[in-house]
C-alpha cells in the first residue's frame, strides 16, 4: 500500500516485483535490485507473507515468533522510506510510530451518525463494541437499517483488541457477537 500511495498507483500487490518495476520505469525512477541487500529481504518478508494468509500453515506457526514479527517490521520501515525517497515524498509519520494501541491514553473512539438517523428515536440502530469492559457506539444507524454490514465493517477494521460487536434498536439488544482477539 505504501509503494501504491508512494507511486500513485493501484493494484501493485499482485505481481508485486514486476508491478512495482514497471511503476518506477513508467516514473523513469532507478530500478530495484531486487537480488540483494533490501530489497531482497523484502521478498523474503513477501514469501513469509505468503505463508500466513494461505491455507495450510501448521498449527504450531499460527502466530509468528517474535524474532520474524521484528525482521519484517524492520525490513518493511526501510523499505517504505526507500520507496518514498525514490519519488522525492515525505515518508508518512506513521512508519516510525511504535505506539501500542492498547497502552491507556492512546485510544480515541468517534461515533458515525448516518443520515437519517436521530439520536434518541426508539427504533434508531446503534452499532457499539467493547474494548477493555467498556463499550463504545461505533455508528447509530436509521431506523430499519441492516447493521450486520456495519458490524463486519467495524471487525474488519478495528486495530485494538475487541470483546464484542453489538447492535441494538434503541435500548434493545437485538444482536451480539462475542469476538475473540489476542489481548481482548
Amino acid at each position: 500500500m505504501a509503494c501504491e500511495d508512494a507511486l500513485e498507483r493501484t493494484r501493485l500487490g499482485a505481481r508485486m516485483k514486476d508491478n512495482l518495476d514497471q511503476a518506477l520505469h513508467h516514473k523513469q525512477l532507478s530500478a530495484i535490485d531486487w537480488g540483494q541487500g533490501l530489497w531482497q529481504r523484502v521478498v523474503r518478508v513477501q514469501s513469509l507473507r505468503h505463508d500466513y494468509t494461505h491455507p495450510g500453515l501448521e498449527q504450531h506457526r499460527l502466530f509468528a515468533p517474535t524474532d520474524e514479527c521484528e525482521f519484517a517490521i524492520d525490513v518493511l520501515r526501510a523499505a517504505i522510506k526507500d520507496i518514498y525517497a525514490r519519488v522525492g515524498k515525505q515518508r508518512p509519520l506513521w512508519v516510525e510510530d511504535d505506539r501500542n494501541p492498547e497502552e491507556p491514553g492512546s485510544m480515541a473512539s468517534a461515533k458515525v451518525t448516518r443520515a437519517g438517523a436521530k439520536e434518541g428515536d426508539p427504533d434508531v440502530i446503534a452499532v457499539s463494541y467493547t474494548y477493555r469492559g467498556e463499550e463504545h457506539t461505533s455508528e447509530v444507524l436509521p431506523a430499519g437499517s441492516d447493521p450486520e454490514p456495519v458490524m463486519q465493517q467495524l471487525l474488519e477494521s478495528i486495530i485494538v483488541p475487541i470483546s464484542a460487536v453489538r447492535a441494538y434498536r434503541g435500548k434493545e439488544l437485538i444482536l451480539e457477537w462475542n469476538v475473540r482477539m489476542r489481548g481482548s
